[in-house]
């Protein structure tokens, strides 16, 4: 984050004990410019990061559209396999 290389903004889930996993949201600045989405995977994957990673547009998240939406509306634009 401090070197700008994974985007301006970032938060970490708490671990969740059941499943044992958590989420990691890092924001860029504009979702539709896939090299700026990118350039975050690759730095989160440098980093070590080696799950599935799927980017969800905050604006779903503000209008409310999660994975069962009544609208059926898929809530992630990408998603990297490792």
């Amino acid at each position: 984050m401090v070197s700008g290389s994974l985007g301006h903004a970032a938060k970490v889930s708490p671990r969740d004990r059941e499943e044992n996993t958590h989420v990691i949201c890092v924001y860029t600045e504009d979702f539709t410019n896939k090299e700026q989405v990118q350039a975050v995977e690759k730095g989160l994957r440098k980093i070590g990061v080696t799950s599935v990673m799927s980017y969800k547009a905050d604006v779903y998240t503000t209008l409310g559209i999660y994975r069962d939406n009544p609208w059926r509306l898929k809530p992630t634009i990408y998603s990297s396999r490792p």
